[in-house]
């Protein structure tokens, strides 16, 4: 600045003109400097320049751009194909920066066409015409000399088709430098309208546009049309606003709708349509006004087109004895509007957050928000009165409600009860299942039930409930989320006699079910000093269990808080308190009663009387209390990978018991309990076993008695009754196994009268048996145990063994087996050791009766790798006399009386390889007795099959083959189990001791032994059974029962641990099946 002169240099680019002009009264003023040109200065108030040559302005003033505006103005001319591009830049202007400037682009049609602006990717929005845009970027569009809008950058219009001529604008603050940006410009077709603009709506919007020189009059008998696209799935919905209408002289004002389904002529004060997704045009038609009048105000308006999903605008009709709430459930300004008619003008909008519509005439609603759905419910009420003999029937349907479909809609039935009656709702055939009030239904059909004010439950369809009775009055309702269609159904609803509790709601539990039930107003409290019931129906053969949960007490002023249960089978209510274990019930009836007190609601914090309880029907149990006995101790344990718990309780005064839920539970001595399952078929889940622990004295020893020990609950469960016996030191004990014995079976088989029984000698296996067999009595050193295994559901049968004090015995155990007249056989087994043979080893003690022989015979036994000596045998006859030998020796006859056999132990080498190949003494001890009197079968002839997988059967051979040239099976097992050379294929009969049975002929007697005349050793403990019952022997493998015919001869009976012994082959020997038959001939 010199001297109060500012000077700045510009020079206009070509087909561009600089206008700057004075905008206000002002003694400024600017002078130009040309050289060549006199005079050279020339002063103006408005001053354009259109040559490209830099022109200097001298600007007499201190702050000119405050009086002055300058416009740059370009010119573009449209040929027949072509219009050229409007380009964003200073145009030689940077040196007026700190002017306001608006950069004018006048764009000419060719003649007969139209030209239309392309505005870029981001399009403009309309603002109003004395707003500004926030990026200082402010739009303005003419068709000829009429305005058509002002615009900000960013917005739904995509471009504007005009007639003729028109200009764009881009007006900038001082200081504001362009963006640099560009807009296309076509040649398009001729059209009959002054403009066409078109809007591209986005999802879920809205946009304001206003008639073309708002707000001032749109010109006379004119037209303007905009073209509008819709998004998928959507609809639009126009709202004019601000509306003044003119004085027609001809013809009249109107909108036309065209879309491809129709073309619609609305008045301009009439509601306009809603429009479908896709495309539609608008066109405002203007009429030839009358402009003589004063005052007259010609036609402008201003509206704005809302692209929804949902319902902007709908008709509603209330049917008869039906009110509809409108209700905004958010905290937002949207209202509902009932529109009416207005001839003349817009129509009357009586706008509010809520709306009741009860008259049964039809109704506009409009709604000035978007996602009107999201902020407004319909509840749809309808009244049922109850005569003195009927209800009516409440029937689904939204038939009238249809419109209404896009919002969430609430459907509910008052009901009220005749005088001195109450009313039944029946659920149909499905019934409902009650769920927490925060949850919803996966069929999206939501009911509620009330009776009066207070809430009964929220309920899903399908469940157990299956009605409801109510004193007085009530409502239900059905709840639908927005979209969601109606399913039709119905429900019957009864007139009853007067109920005195607010509300009875009956159950039908389902085998092996359980149904989640709530108090009234759950979570809030049950209403003071009232009474609520439920009815359930237990299906036969079952139990049902009530189990309290999230139970909330409140302080009483007068009465107690109590449920009480009533059934069919007990004349008075049993009275609990909400604190307690709740009993059970048993199958068919029972009602319960919720029975507030009197509450003291004066205290802060008072939380009232609410609960959540289950009920489950299921078979077995559930809800057991248990006392073990003195020196009892009670084992439930998970016997399956289940997520299932048996829980304790322990009462906590004023709330619900604590419960403590474990996978396994112990329950000691004298400690009773109430446990329970949380989940049906407990007894599919769980084991129980009930052990006892007897500790002997110097003489004396408590019995075993056979019972159910005073725990018949556990009858469902699988069920282990064990004794544990400790012997008085330096002394053992013995068990008699009554009149009938024991046999002995495989670990894996079971006996037939489901009582299987197991003997241990400390953690030593002795074995598996069943009641009745030649097993008289078991004499154990130090300690043991005698367990009696029961299935599910079957009763112990009263039986006792006595136990007696023993002298000390040099063994684990001493097992008495008494063999008997008239039985073929009898099994054995060796105890199963978890390492090598305990010191001592194990012996057997067997009576043989009189005129009968007996031999022992080993299969498939495996060998330890003994380090000093090979595993020995010791036979003891009745006359003292001791035989010694190996296990595949060929064993000596006994004869009859008794005789003892011990298993000698050895010491095993532990190397990887004896390990592998049978440090474990796997035997099978058999005990057979010879059941022919000596006057008709002179000797025993005793063999054994085992059966391969073979073609044919091998050749007879004589078991005294001098040569011992016995044919074999192919042998295809490994190295170590060649060692089998006391196991034949077959044996034949006629070919066994030929020479004796041909001497039996002429009256001479033979034994395959003989006998020894040595006095028998007997055991200090031994217990002579007789009797003709006979020896069952292991279940899969028992041999036919002797022909009353004489054979010549039978065959021995030999077999393992089936477990074990498969076990073991399958890594050793596996091709090898023992299996056991018995032979006879005439």
């Amino acid at each position: 600045m010199i001297n109060g002169i500012q000077m700045f240099t510009v020079t206009p680019e070509k087909d561009t003109t600089f206008y700057i002009n004075k905008t206000q009264g002002s003694s400024c003023y600017m002078c130009t400097k040309v050289p060549g040109i006199k005079p050279e200065r020339q002063c103006y108030d408005n001053l354009p320049l259109n040559k490209n040559t830099p022109v200097t302005i001298e600007f007499h003033c201190s702050r000119p751009q405050d009086v002055f505006i300058v416009e740059i103005v370009r010119n573009i001319a449209c040929t027949s194909t072509s219009c050229g591009r409007i380009i964003q830049s200073d145009f030689g202007s940077s040196g007026l920066l700190d002017f306001p400037r608006r950069f004018t682009w006048k764009i000419k049609a060719y003649p007969q066409k139209s030209f239309q602006i392309n505005f870029a990717k981001t399009g403009l929005s309309q603002i109003a015409p004395t707003d500004s845009c926030n990026d200082k970027h402010t739009y303005t569009l003419r068709a000829a000399d009429v305005l058509l809008g002002k615009y900000c950058s960013s917005g739904p219009i995509s471009n504007a088709q005009i007639l003729n001529q028109g200009s764009f604008s881009l007006d900038l603050p001082a200081g504001q430098k362009p963006k640099p940006d560009q807009f296309d410009v076509f040649v398009a077709a001729k059209i009959d309208t002054i403009g066409n603009i078109s809007v591209t709506l986005l999802k879920e919007s809205s946009s304001t546009l206003m008639s073309p020189n708002y707000p001032r009059s749109f010109p006379n008998d004119d037209v303007i049309e905009w073209y509008f696209q819709v998004p998928n799935e959507h609809k639009a919905a126009i709202k004019f606003m601000n509306l003044t209408l003119p004085t027609c002289l001809k013809d009249q004002t109107g909108v036309e709708y065209s879309s491809r389904e129709k073309t619609q002529v609305v008045r301009l004060n009439e509601v306009q349509p809603e429009q479908n997704e896709g495309s539609f045009s608008l066109r405002l038609r203007n009429c030839k006004m009358d402009t003589t009048r004063s005052g007259s105000a010609g036609l402008s308006m201003k509206f704005n087109v809302s692209a929804y999903q949902g319902v902007k605008i709908l008709t509603v009709t209330p049917e008869k004895d039906t009110t509809v709430y409108i209700n905004n459930t958010e905290a937002r300004s949207c209202k509902v509007c009932k529109v009416t008619k207005v001839p003349g003008n817009l129509p009357d909008r009586q706008c509010h957050s809520n709306l009741t519509l009860s008259s049964t005439t039809t109704v506009t609603l409009e709604f000035d928000c978007l996602r009107t759905q999201d902020a407004f419910t319909m509840e749809i009420v309808r009244n049922i009165a109850c005569t003195s003999k009927s209800c009516g029937r409440i029937t689904q349907s939204d038939i009238s409600s249809s419109d209404l479909l896009d919002f969430h809609r609430i459907f509910t039935w008052k009901i009220k009860a005749y005088p001195q009656k109450s009313f039944q709702i029946n659920f149909a055939e499905k019934g409902l299942s009650q769920i927490a009030p925060t949850d919803s239904c996966n069929d999206k059909h939501t009911y509620t039930l009330r009776a009066a004010d207070v809430l009964l439950g929220k309920y899903c369809s399908s469940g157990p409930i299956s009605n409801a009775q109510i004193m007085n009055q009530g409502s239900f309702s059905l709840d639908l989320p927005a979209g969601q269609r109606l399913r039709p159904g119905r429900f019957d609803v009864f007139v009853v006699e007067e109920i005195p509790i607010i509300a009875n709601i009956s159950v039908t539990l389902l085998k092996e079910s359980s149904s989640t039930l709530m108090s009234p107003n759950y979570p809030r409290s049950f209403p003071d000093n009232d009474v609520m019931e439920w009815y359930f129906q237990v299906p036969n053969e079952h139990k049902a269990a009530i189990k309290l949960l999230n139970l909330t007490l409140p302080t009483c002023l007068k009465k107690k808080i109590a449920l009480e249960y009533s059934s069919r089978g007990k004349p008075q209510a049993q009275v609990v308190r909400l604190d307690q274990i709740q009993p059970e019930q048993n199958e068919g009836s029972f009602s319960l009663r919720l029975r507030n007190c009197e509450m003291d609601t004066t205290r802060s914090g008072s939380a009232g009387l609410s609960m959540k309880f289950k009920v489950s029907a299921y078979q077995g149990v559930q809800i057991l209390t248990v006392k073990p006995e003195k020196n009892t101790t009670i084992y439930i344990n998970n016997t399956k990978a289940s997520s299932c718990k048996v829980c304790n309780y322990k009462e906590v005064p004023g709330n619900i018991p604590k419960q403590q839920c474990h996978s396994n539970l112990t329950l000691i001595n004298n400690n009773p309990g109430t446990i329970e399952f949380d989940c049906s078929r407990s007894q599919d889940e769980f084991t129980v076993e009930i052990v006892h622990n007897i500790e002997c004295t110097s003489n004396l020893c408590a019995q075993i008695i056979q019972s159910d020990g005073g725990f018949p609950d556990f009858l469902n469960f699988s069920r282990r009754f064990t004794w544990k016996i400790k012997a008085y030191p330096q002394k053992s004990f013995q068990i008699n196994f009554a009149e009938k014995g024991l046999s002995q079976i495989a670990p894996t088989d079971s006996c037939n009268d489901k009582h299987t029984y197991t003997l241990r000698a400390a953690d030593v296996l002795l074995g598996k048996y069943c009641s009745s067999g030649p097993i008289s009595n078991a004499q154990i050193l130090n300690q043991g145990s005698f367990s009696l295994d029961l299935p599910a559901g079957q009763k112990p049968k009263p039986h006792q063994f006595h136990v007696s004090v023993g002298e000390k015995i040099n063994t684990i155990a001493n097992i008495s087996v008494t063999l008997l007249k008239g039985s073929m056989s009898s099994t054995l087994m060796l105890p199963i050791y978890r390492d090598n043979v305990p010191n001592g080893g194990m012996e057997w003690y067997f009576q043989v009766p009189d005129k009968h022989n007996a031999t022992i015979k080993f299969l498939n036994h495996i060998l330890p790798n003994c380090s000093d000596k090979q595993m020995e045998l010791e036979y003891t006859g009745s006359k003292g006399t001791t035989q010694v030998g190996r296990l595949d020796d060929l064993q000596p006859i006994q004869n009859q009386g008794s005789f003892t056999l011990r298993l000698r132990n050895c010491k095993v080498v532990r190397t990887r390889a004896s390990t592998n190949q049978g440090a474990k003494l796997k035997p099978i001890l058999g005990a057979v007795a010879a059941l022919f009197l000596i006057s008709i079968i002179v000797l025993l002839v005793v063999c054994f099959v085992i059966k391969k997988k073979r073609k044919g059967q091998s050749p007879a051979v004589a078991a005294e083959n001098p040569d011992r040239n016995v044919p074999k099976e192919p042998n295809n097992h490994p190295e170590d189990c060649n060692d089998r050379n006391h196991v034949y294929a077959t044996i034949d009969d006629s070919l066994v001791y030929s020479h004796l049975l041909n001497k039996l002929k002429g009256g001479e007697h033979y034994d395959s032994y003989q006998s020894l005349d040595i006095k028998p050793k007997k055991p200090s403990v031994y217990e002579d059974v007789g009797g003709d019952s006979s020896v069952p022997l292991l279940q899969s493998k028992q041999g036919q029962p002797l022909s009353n015919k004489a054979s010549s001869y039978v065959e021995l009976v030999v077999v393992n641990n089936v477990y074990d012994l498969e076990q073991n082959n399958q890594e050793e020997c596996p091709s090898l099946e023992p299996h056991l038959e018995l032979k006879g001939e005439n």
